[in-house]
């Protein structure tokens, strides 16, 4: 049933963006039906929304923004969901990579450790 929704929900999005797939207004909803496939361990299905929206935000922010932080590591557990370790490999690592040339910012250093010790379990 849920899945049904968000098919809607989509169908309505784009049909409302006309037919843009990279439209900045589908970014949630990607998002949404990424994670929803993903709690689902669907992840094909999962991985495949992901990569809309990494398309979309690489459009919308630049190939290198902090932003694709999130989506990065979630295309990354994904492909180690459909057993395409190397593939999760690299998503890793351009996290990582990525995330080593942010500005630091000490308020958050705590969850920024914290995201590297995740990643780092995951490789």
């Amino acid at each position: 049933m849920v899945s049904e929704i968000y098919t809607y929900v989509l169908t309505a999005q784009v049909k409302y963006c006309r037919y843009d797939m990279r439209h900045p207004f589908l970014e949630q909803t990607y998002l949404n039906i990424a994670i929803f496939n993903r709690s689902l361990k669907k992840f094909g299905d999962s991985l495949q929304t992901w990569q809309r929206l990494e398309e979309l935000q690489k459009a919308v922010y630049g190939e290198r923004s902090p932003v694709l932080l999130f989506t990065w590591k979630n295309i990354g557990t994904c492909h180690l969901g459909v057993g395409q370790s190397d593939s999760a490999r690299r998503y890793f690592e351009d996290c990582i990579e990525l995330q080593a040339k942010l500005p630091v910012d000490d308020d958050k250093e705590k969850i920024k450790e914290r995201d590297r010790a995740e990643l780092a379990s995951l490789q």
